[in-house]
């Protein structure tokens, strides 16, 4: 519910990409993602003793409801807790 919440909340996302430059929207697409790291919808896969929820299943299902929404946060948030987050 919490990435649902999340995604309605920034839906206008969709429209400033059209009405941003790159610069201004790519600010944009961090601020989101920052709001979302803030809440823990990030490390929701990460292991307990790493401050994440241990919940495998509900970060994949929260990265896919984030396609619903801007690819470009998707693709941030993919990037930033997927692929460096997981590497660490």
């Amino acid at each position: 519910d919490l990435v649902r919440t999340n995604l309605a909340a920034h839906a206008s996302v969709l429209d400033e990409a059209d009405e941003l430059g790159v610069d201004a929207f790519r600010e944009r697409v961090r601020e989101v993602v920052v709001e979302m790291a803030a809440t823990g919808q990030t490390g929701m896969g990460f292991p307990p003793e790493y401050g994440g929820g241990g919940d495998v299943g509900a970060s994949i299902a929260a990265f896919e409801t984030l396609a619903f929404g801007d690819l470009s946060v998707l693709v941030k948030v993919g990037v930033q807790f997927g692929l460096f987050g997981g590497a660490i």
